[in-house]
């Protein structure tokens, strides 16, 4: 019988009981919940980005100005815009392919030549579309 009550007076669970929160000696609990510090965690976080954002958007980034763009002269006339930039890049890129084109290592199954020759035709179609406009 002694050692039962012994038995009794020392047993201590393996486990803690759900909500259970150890206390110091004075009966206070020690601690919080983890859910309170996930909380207080968010929050801080939270504060903590928001007075980012807040400095990063009222203190603007020390990158120098663009100096302004330089006025015209009143004597001297402007510059006339290219006319269609758009027809002059096709043609540069249709040359391009051609070249591409005449140095290849292979004849494309036979289709080299005529795309040759569509590319010669279209640098010609261009060509007569930018004398026209003149």
């Amino acid at each position: 019988m002694p050692e039962m009550l012994s038995r009794t007076l020392i047993f201590r669970p393996k486990r803690m009981p759900r909500g259970f929160r150890p206390r110091d000696s004075i009966g206070r609990t020690s601690g919080k919940s983890k859910h309170e510090e996930n909380l207080m965690r968010h929050w801080f976080l939270s504060a903590f980005a928001i007075v980012v954002l807040v400095l990063a958007l009222t203190f603007p980034l020390s990158a120098p100005a663009a100096p302004p763009a330089p006025k015209p002269q009143p004597g001297t006339p402007a510059a006339a815009p290219e006319p269609h930039p758009e027809i002059r890049d096709a043609i540069a890129s249709l040359r391009h392919a051609r070249e591409h084109l005449d140095h290849a290592a292979h004849d494309f199954g036979g289709h080299r030549v005529e795309a040759i020759g569509a590319i010669d035709n279209a640098i010609k179609q261009l060509q007569i579309c930018l004398q026209y406009d003149r």
